[in-house]
C-alpha cells in the first residue's frame, strides 16, 4: 500500500521502470530503483527494470506475483495475469542465457510459465497454467490439459475485457476503452 503511494508521483510503475533505465544520476537512479523494488516486493513480484517492453502491458489484476527476467523482450499490448513467470534458460557454463521473446497482442493467462529461448508469435493466447518450452506461431491458442496448439488463419482478439457497471471495456495499453 505504501509503495503504491510512493510510485504515484512518477505516474505508473511502468513509467518508474523507464526512469530506472534512463536516469544517469547516481543518487536519483538509486531512489528510482529503491521505489521500484519496494513496489515489486510489496506485490510479491520480480519484474526486472531492464525487461524490454514495448509500451505498457495490460495487468488487469496488478503486478501480483509476476516474475520476469531482465533479458526478456515483450511486445506491445500484452496481457499479463497473476503468477506469470517468464524466465531465462541458463546454459551449463552459468554465464550465457537464452531469453524468451514475446510478440505483440499476446494474452498470458494466470500461472503461465514461459521458459528458455522460445519465441511467442503475435496475437497468441496462452491459457492458464500452461508451461511453454517451445516456439508458438502467430495467431495460436495454447491450452491444457496437454498443450494443444491451434493456429488460425485470422488475427485473434487477445484484449482483456471487463464489465463495469453494465458497460463493457477493454484496455488499450494503460487506457480503458469502452466497447
Amino acid at each position: 500500500m505504501l509503495a503504491r503511494l510512493a510510485v504515484r508521483p512518477f505516474g505508473t510503475i511502468w513509467k518508474l521502470k523507464e526512469l530506472c533505465i534512463q536516469s544517469k544520476s547516481g543518487l536519483l537512479n538509486k531512489l528510482y530503483r529503491f521505489v521500484y523494488g519496494w513496489y515489486q516486493f510489496e506485490h510479491g513480484s520480480k519484474i526486472d527494470f531492464r525487461v524490454q517492453i514495448d509500451g505498457e502491458p495490460v495487468v488487469p489484476f496488478g503486478v501480483r506475483q509476476i516474475v520476469i527476467n531482465p533479458d526478456v523482450k515483450i511486445g506491445k499490448n500484452c496481457v499479463l495475469n497473476p503468477q506469470v513467470m517468464i524466465l531465462d534458460d541458463h546454459t551449463s557454463n552459468g554465464r550465457d542465457s537464452a531469453s524468451p521473446i514475446i510478440g505483440d497482442n499476446c494474452y498470458l493467462g494466470a500461472g503461465v510459465k514461459i521458459l528458455g529461448a522460445v519465441k511467442i508469435g503475435n496475437n497468441v493466447r496462452i491459457m492458464a497454467n500452461c508451461v511453454i518450452t517451445s516456439d508458438i506461431p502467430d495467431n495460436s491458442i495454447v491450452e491444457l490439459p496437454t498443450p494443444n496448439i491451434t493456429t488460425l488463419d485470422q488475427k485473434l482478439d487477445t484484449k482483456h475485457y471487463e464489465n463495469r457497471n453494465g458497460e463493457w471495456y477493454y484496455f488499450e495499453g494503460s487506457k480503458l476503452v469502452r466497447v
